[in-house]
């Protein structure tokens, strides 16, 4: 009773899969997830770089600058 439920359920997904790799709108959200993710690190830098930074700024008595820095980023 269950195997021919399954077998037109398997045929259905399959169909569906190949049709939808021919939406322009799909391969557009999978190129643009692609792209952030290669980019990730150009576009959202490291948070440990910004915590060196913050601690090197500290650390040179520029104060003024420090806490402008802080409330900027």
């Amino acid at each position: 009773m269950h195997i021919p439920f399954w077998h037109s359920r398997v045929m259905k997904i399959h169909e569906t899969t190949r049709n939808s790799m021919r939406n322009l709108s799909i391969q557009c959200v999978f190129l643009t997830n692609l792209i952030f993710q290669l980019f990730n690190h150009l576009i959202l830098p490291s948070s440990t770089l910004a915590r060196l930074v913050n601690i090197y700024m500290f650390r040179c008595n520029n104060k003024m600058l420090f806490v402008t820095s802080s409330f900027v980023g």
